[in-house]
This record gives C-alpha cells, sequence and structure tokens, in this order.
C-alpha cells in the first residue's frame, strides 16, 4: 500500500505491532516508524538490539542508518525526552509558554490572562494566583508591576507548563487542534480529551514572514492549520483528530472545487491526515488566540531581530511625538536617513493601525549603493509624489517599500492623540488649498482620492490587506464625492430633497478642528453630543466620535467647572455601639443673636447610642472654652466616654482639646473636610434643635438660651424613632415626670417599704437590660434601612497612589460672582489610600498633604499630570 492515504499509516501501524509482537512494552516501543529499545544494562541492551533487528529482517524491513541513534543514555522520542531518570517533557515544545516575556503593558498581562483562564479548572487556586494581574487590568488602573505580579505571573507560567496541564497523550483518545492566526501570527494549543476532561498537550506559535502577513485573513487561518498539523505530525499522523477554528469559512475547506497552486499544495499536505474541522466561536477560542497575540520584548524593550522566533520585525509603526511640522521633511541627510517628525519606534502585534513593511533604519541595508541624501530624496519623491502612479499595492521589488505609510503614522497621533494645546495644532487657518494639499498628502485619503480620479470600485480583496481606516471609506465610497479637488461625504436629507457636503478631513487638521468647536469662546466648552453635533454638520473622518468622547473629557477646563454625569457616592458606613456613653458626637451650632447672657453659640453633644442630648450655650468657641464646658456637663455627670467624634473646627483640633482627651484617656475622629455626612447624627440634631427654638423665641431673638434647657426636657422624654423608647428611658429606665404629670397626676403602683428596699435595684437593672436590648435592635434595624435607602445609585471610586485626581473646592472667593467660580481645583496625586472611602492627596512636593473622602474626588484626565510623584 502507498504511503499517503488515508488507511496508509494505520496499516504500517498493524504491520509493525505485528513484527514486533511479543517484544512492544517488554524491550521496546513502537509507534509507526520510531522504535525505542530500553534496557537495564549493556549486555542486556545488545541482546535486545539483536532480537529486534531480527525481526525486522525477517519481515524484510529496512533501517536508515542516518536516523538511527544507539547506545544512548537519554534521547527524543515522540516529543518527550526519555533518560535513564524517566519521562520528561521537551523543552522546545513548551517553549512558547516557557519564554513568555514579562508583561509591559495592560494589554500584555490580558493576553497572558486569555490563556491561563481558558485552563482554570486544571490550576489549583487559580482565582487566588492570578488575583494581582486581574488587579492590574481593572477599569482606570494604572499599569504597575509589582512583586506580587511577577509572582503570580511565575507562578502560572510554571502551573501551565507542568501537570496536568501537559498531559501524556494517549492513543486511544481524540486529539483536538486549535488554532488561530493574527496579522502577524498564529498560534496552535494540541489537546486531547482523556476521561472526558480536556488535557493540553502541548503549545506551539510562530510569526508569520513578510509575504506570509499579505495573505487574507481565510488564507492565514488555513495557514495556521497547515503549519500546525506539521508541527505535531508525530502526534496526529495516522490518528484521527479535530481541527478547532474561529474561523468559520474554513468551515467548508474540502467543498472547494477545483483548488489551484497554493491552496491545492496545501490541501495535499492536509489530505495525508484524517481530521475534522470545527468552528468555534471566538470568545471560546481564547487558548489559541493568545499565543498568536504573545508580546515579544528583548532586555525589556521591543525585540525587532530578524532571526527572534517570537518577533515580528516588520511590524513596525511610527507613533507622533508631536512638533509643529505636518509633513515629512528632510534633514541633515549624510550616510543615514532623519526624520524630523521624531519618531519613535512601536511595536503593534494586533494591526490596529497601517503598518510599514519595513524599518527605516534598514534602508541602507536595502540599498548599499545610494547614499543618504539620494536615500532621502529617494523616499520623499516617492512617499509625496510619486504615490499615485500606482493603482494598487506596489509590487515591484526595486520600488523603495515605505511607500507612502511613514506619511501618515508620522503626520498623525495616535488613535485618539489630539492634544489639547493650541500650540501644538500643526493648522492655523483652514481654506480649500490647505485642505486639498493635506488630503493629497494623507496617505488613507488620498488612496480614495486615486479611486474616485481613476473612476475604480475596488472590490474586498482588493482592501482585504489594507488598514481599518481605507475599509471604513471603502464601504462608503458610493457617498464620497470630489468638488474641486477636496473630497468630501455627500449626506443627503431623509426625503431626498437637498443634500449636505461635509469635508473628509485629513488627519493634521483633527486637533484644530477639534480646538476650534470646542475649546474657543464659539465652542462654548460644551459636552460631547453638541460638540459632535457640531463637528458632523460640517466634517466627516474615521473614529470621528472616538476622537470627540476622547478629547472633551480631557479639556482642564470643562473638569474644573462640571461636575460627572454621575456624582460618586460611597456606600454607608455603619456605626453601631452597644452601651450608653461608649460614643459621643459634639458639635458646634451658632453664632446666634448675642443672648441677655451674653451667649452666642450651642455646643451640642449627643451620645450614640441613648440618643441623651446636651445643648450647652457658650459665649465663644475658643478652644478653653470648649474643654471647660465639656469637662463640667459631661464629664462630672455621666463620666468619661470612651470615644469623640467631631468636624475639623479649630477649637476641636486645637492641643488644648486633644490634650484634655489625651489626659481622660479619650479616643478622638474627625470628619474629612467638607463632608457633614460623616458625623450626620449631630448635624441633623442642629437642625432640630433650630426648629424647637424658632417656635418659641421672642422677635428680638435674645431669649433663646433661656428656653434650651426645657427644650432638651421635651426632646430626652419624646421617642426617638431609632431607638423606639425615649433617651430617659435608656438612660434611667423609667420615664420623668413633666408638668402635666405633676397637674393631673400619675397612677403609681404602690409596693412594700421592704420591697422596695431588696427589689428595686435589682428589677430597675433587669429593666434596662430590656430596654437596652430593645433599643439594639432597633439601632441595628434603623441602621440597615437607612444605609440600604442611602446605597442605592452608589458608584465606587477606586484609586491608586500616583494617580491625579481632581478636588471639590466649595469654597469661593468674596468678591467675584460663585457661579462663576472653578467647582474643582488640581490636579492633586493620590499620596496612599487610608480606607476604603479616604485617600490622603497632595498638590506639590512642598504642600500640606489633605486628607479627603472618595466623594470629593473625581478622576484627572488632562495632560497636565504632576510628575513629582515617585
Amino acid at each position: 500500500m502507498p504511503m499517503g492515504l488515508c488507511n496508509s499509516a494505520p496499516v504500517f501501524e498493524r504491520l509493525m505491532e505485528t513484527v514486533l509482537s511479543g517484544l512492544t512494552w517488554k524491550i521496546c516501543l513502537v509507534y509507526l516508524d520510531d522504535v525505542i529499545i530500553f534496557s537495564k544494562s549493556f549486555e542486556e541492551h545488545m541482546k535486545n538490539l539483536k532480537e529486534v533487528f531480527q525481526r525486522l529482517k525477517a519481515a524484510n524491513l529496512k533501517l536508515n542508518p542516518k536516523k538511527c541513534n544507539f547506545l544512548k543514555t537519554e534521547v527524543k522520542f515522540l516529543g518527550h525526552i526519555v533518560s535513564e531518570s524517566g519521562v520528561a517533557t521537551d523543552p522546545n515544545k513548551i517553549q512558547s509558554v516557557k519564554d513568555w516575556p514579562v508583561p509591559k503593558s495592560i494589554k500584555d498581562v490580558r493576553s497572558f490572562l486569555g490563556l491561563t483562564s481558558y485552563y482554570r479548572k486544571f490550576i489549583l487556586k487559580y482565582a487566588d494566583k492570578a488575583k494581582p494581574l486581574y488587579k492590574v487590568t481593572e477599569k482606570n488602573q494604572k499599569f504597575v508591576w509589582t512583586d506580587d505580579c511577577q509572582q503570580s505571573f511565575e507562578e502560572l507560567k510554571n502551573t501551565l507548563i507542568s501537570a496536568p496541564i501537559l498531559a501524556y497523550p494517549t492513543r486511544e483518545d481524540l486529539f483536538i487542534l486549535d488554532t488561530d492566526a493574527s496579522n502577524v501570527g498564529m498560534g496552535a494549543v494540541l489537546s486531547q480529551l482523556q476521561d472526558g476532561v480536556e488535557k493540553v498537550i502541548c503549545y506551539f506559535s510562530k510569526t508569520f514572514s513578510r509575504s506570509e502577513r499579505k495573505y487574507c485573513v481565510t488564507r492565514r487561518e488555513l495557514l495556521a492549520v497547515v503549519v500546525s498539523i506539521k508541527h505535531f505530525h508525530h502526534y496526529l499522523y495516522g490518528k484521527h483528530f479535530k481541527v478547532r477554528s474561529d474561523h468559520g469559512a474554513l468551515s467548508w475547506l474540502f467543498n472547494f472545487k477545483n483548488p489551484e497552486g497554493q491552496l491545492a499544495r496545501w490541501f495535499e499536505v492536509l489530505a495525508s491526515y484524517d481530521f475534522k474541522i470545527e468552528h468555534r466561536a471566538g470568545r471560546s477560542h481564547n487558548n489559541a488566540d493568545a499565543l498568536n497575540r504573545r508580546p515579544c520584548y528583548n532586555k525589556g524593550r521591543p525585540c525587532y531581530n530578524k532571526e527572534c522566533p517570537h518577533c515580528a520585525r516588520a511590524e513596525i509603526n511610527y507613533e507622533l511625538v508631536p512638533t509643529h511640522k505636518n509633513i515629512l521633511t528632510v534633514e541633515k541627510c549624510n550616510d543615514n536617513v532623519t526624520v524630523s517628525e521624531s519618531c519613535r519606534n512601536v511595536q503593534d502585534v494586533s494591526d490596529k493601525q497601517s503598518v510599514t513593511t519595513t524599518s527605516i533604519s534598514c534602508l541602507n541595508e536595502d540599498r548599499p549603493n545610494m547614499t543618504g541624501d539620494e536615500t532621502c530624496h529617494k523616499v520623499k519623491s516617492h512617499v509625496i509624489h510619486n504615490k499615485f502612479k500606482s493603482k494598487g499595492p506596489d509590487k515591484n521589488p526595486d520600488v523603495f517599500p515605505v511607500q507612502s505609510k511613514i506619511v501618515r503614522v508620522c503626520t498623525r497621533s495616535k488613535d485618539y492623540g489630539c492634544s489639547q494645546n493650541e500650540k501644538d495644532s500643526p493648522v492655523k487657518e483652514i481654506n480649500f488649498e490647505n485642505v486639498s494639499e493635506s488630503q493629497l498628502s494623507d496617505d488613507v485619503i488620498s488612496i480614495i482620492i486615486q479611486w474616485k480620479i481613476d473612476e475604480v470600485e475596488p472590490t474586498w480583496a482588493d482592501v482585504s490587506h489594507m488598514s481599518p481606516e481605507v475599509k471604513f471609506y471603502w464601504s462608503r465610497l458610493n457617498s464620497l464625492i470630489l468638488v474641486n479637488g477636496i473630497l468630501y461625504r455627500k449626506w443627503e436629507s431623509y426625503n431626498g430633497k437637498h443634500y449636505d457636503l461635509h469635508i473628509v478631513l485629513p488627519a493634521n487638521f483633527k486637533r484644530f478642528v477639534l480646538n476650534q468647536v470646542h475649546n474657543t469662546v464659539t465652542g462654548g466648552h460644551l459636552g460631547v453630543r453638541k460638540t459632535l453635533s457640531k463637528i458632523k454638520q460640517r466634517y466627516f473622518w474615521y473614529k470621528m466620535r472616538q476622537d470627540v468622547k476622547f478629547w472633551c473629557p480631557k479639556c482642564d477646563i470643562c473638569a474644573s467647572k462640571k461636575a460627572p454625569c454621575k456624582k460618586p457616592k460611597a456606600p454607608m458606613k455603619q456605626y453601631l455601639v452597644g452601651a450608653p456613653w461608649e460614643r459621643m458626637a459634639i458639635d458646634i451650632l451658632g453664632p446666634v443673636p448675642c443672648s441677655v447672657n451674653n451667649n452666642r453659640y450651642l455646643m451640642v453633644v449627643q451620645d450614640y447610642f441613648s440618643k441623651w442630648t446636651e445643648a450647652i450655650p457658650i459665649p465663644d468657641t475658643e478652644a478653653v472654652t470648649v474643654a471647660n464646658k465639656f469637662v463640667e456637663r459631661i464629664v462630672t455627670i455621666f463620666g468619661v466616654p470612651l470615644s469623640i467624634h467631631s468636624d475639623q473646627g479649630s477649637n476641636f483640633e486645637s492641643h488644648v482639646f486633644k490634650e484634655m482627651c489625651n489626659i481622660l484617656g479619650i479616643h478622638k475622629t474627625r470628619t474629612t473636610p467638607f463632608r457633614p455626612k460623616s458625623d450626620g447624627m449631630v448635624e441633623k440634631l442642629n437642625s432640630t434643635i433650630e426648629t424647637m427654638l424658632s417656635a418659641f423665641v421672642s422677635k428680638h431673638q435674645r431669649d433663646w438660651d433661656e428656653y434650651i434647657y426645657l427644650l432638651m426636657l421635651a426632646y430626652r422624654s419624646s421617642e426617638h424613632e431609632s431607638l423606639g423608647t425615649s433617651p430617659c428611658s435608656m438612660l434611667f429606665g423609667r420615664e420623668v415626670n413633666l408638668p402635666v404629670d405633676l397637674i393631673l397626676g400619675r397612677p403609681e403602683t404602690e409596693k412594700s417599704h421592704l420591697y422596695l428596699k431588696t427589689v428595686y435595684a435589682y428589677e430597675l437593672s433587669q429593666k434596662l437590660e430590656v430596654i437596652h436590648q430593645f433599643a439594639r435592635n432597633k439601632l441595628k434595624l434603623s441602621s440597615d434601612r437607612m444605609k440600604r435607602n442611602y446605597d442605592v445609585g452608589t458608584k465606587m471610586q477606586k484609586f491608586d497612589a500616583g494617580d491625579p485626581v481632581w478636588l471639590h473646592n466649595p469654597r469661593r472667593v468674596k468678591g467675584l460672582c460663585p457661579k462663576l467660580q472653578n467647582n474643582w481645583e488640581g490636579p492633586y496625586i493620590v499620596v496612599n489610600k487610608l480606607n476604603d472611602v479616604i485617600y490622603r492627596i497632595q498638590k506639590g512636593p512642598k504642600t500640606k498633604p489633605k486628607v479627603v473622602h472618595q466623594d470629593k474626588l473625581k478622576p484627572y484626565l488632562g495632560g497636565n499630570v504632576p510628575i513629582w510623584f515617585n
């Protein structure tokens, strides 16, 4: 039977098993044409060799001496290293995962996690191991690679390349080959269904050559299948296996009629294998997809080595470092090429932008006989002037390969890279002349203009290899027209009676237009929707909506004036106490009109548990006055509390008050600035006291301190909503007598004198315990209800050390209109995080830090980020 038929391998395997029957698993192992002989000693090995040779000779089978290895203590067999110590994995087989570089960006981390998470069911405590890496990829998270991240990264790698991930293949179980291709490379994972569980056998990844990257999507996906099957030949040959791909077109691969050329050769290779292709959605195809997008770094920097098996050297684009130029010019050209736009190499493995086919640094290598000046003029003439001579991609190998793509990437920022600095804007005035020139200098728009001039309508096959921006305009080609040498988008009204012309804007005009429509007086610093509406009425370009959404939030003027669309609101923090005078709140109410007794303020104190309230008139808010009244009216009557909570008033933060707390052993806490909600209980009490006083004071309002003590009696003897009883009952175990009780009398239960002496104290303590337990339950229910109502629509914000933020500033400068002043100030830098909602921030290296609540902060998105914080 000739080799190549689908049954050839099984027949040959059965032949080898028949020839070596009785010897397999005793002195040798066989798989198709691979035979390994094992022995415990040299003499035994010679005997086993002789016996195997005799069997092969009897069957008239011949050996190729070049492919034979004798008397080895370690050999490669079926992708493993077999030695006297046992069977180990082949280092070359797991190289793709073992040599995965340390991630340099959030995108790299997500690629790595995409691979590891696919096999998380095989990794013990995967969530714990990968937690530091997932934290790096959180929304609005700044990329910082910590020791925990490095440890998690190494641990996941080591787990991936060890059992049970890299399981041993079995003969009877089905092999599954997952393949995927990107614009620059491919990845594959060979796995096997063992006991109903899919276990990984081997990983494989490879970058495409320069010519292979020009293939269409389907051809690249098919190439990934062919290369992967050939790579895993020793596993798959002679076995039925399944190929899974996220490219649905491959499911109909063998329905292709009359294949020619390269396809026919690939089909001939695949005909030697018995397999079935199955389509799998991309969201379920993370294992193979991650390998073809693995980053490549050399000594911490992007690798551009031609010999590197993982690096796509030709996938280099140029990111703009803004200057005042907007075209490619030549400077100081001797032996090397110099580009005045200050471009830097950026590896872009995802091919989100148009990319060059080589790097500028290799120009002299490609043209050794050309001087630097000649090369520069060749570049300039080809890029700027000769780009319209061909109607498609230049296929002449003698023509300089960089083409006009350098102009595009050097005259643009990133996808949304629009600087808000007017000084960086390369265009000061838009008129028909320079719009036309810029459109012709734009490598994307110039292609569309050339199509319109030549009156051609390219097919998908013609544009499939081009950038997404070219495809965007190609899909709208029928609505694009040339008028007086300028490309417009024709936008018809809904009834078709009239139409508008919108300029197809070149890249180097975007910053100018965005600045004029948003930042100027006629722009008015309006929001995204209104700004976008104005631009849509006049211009048209690729990713216009994304650019506007990126521009407006980064405007410092807008950010300093406008509140977020949804104000930050952290969940309520509960603070429950279980006994009287454990914790109390203190605040100053006033100033109010000076009374006859020369009092202008009220010092309000309330117990968190019993809600007992004291309102003490004081003449001033000096720290000495507050401390003296606190000792006289609170400590001497009710004892020393465990904790006091106040705002950041100067009297409570003074040395005198703090020293009093230290002497008495009181724990002092405070609210954050401009955050009265943190002391909401006493703030609500102040409002209640003001309402009660307003009902009784005279017109001159100077007698308010004469009523305050009786009003406190009214408050303490009333049922508190959160307690279900009165503060008096909480503290004394009974209700106090009011004037109405003296007038009408109050019935009392008569008890003997002996009973009162022996039982009263016990009954009072029991009664207080019942009241306090009832109050605790009511306080818990009331607190939970308030938290539940408050937490509706909460929006937590998370900041890390070093993040720039805006701080809400309610202060207003006297003499200026409050409504026209800034509501936010900054940027500040987050120094550290004190708890879930409290941060310490600082504006400059020598300024005093501030402790603020997260509700007073919002992220800073502008370009003036302080660089002093390390």
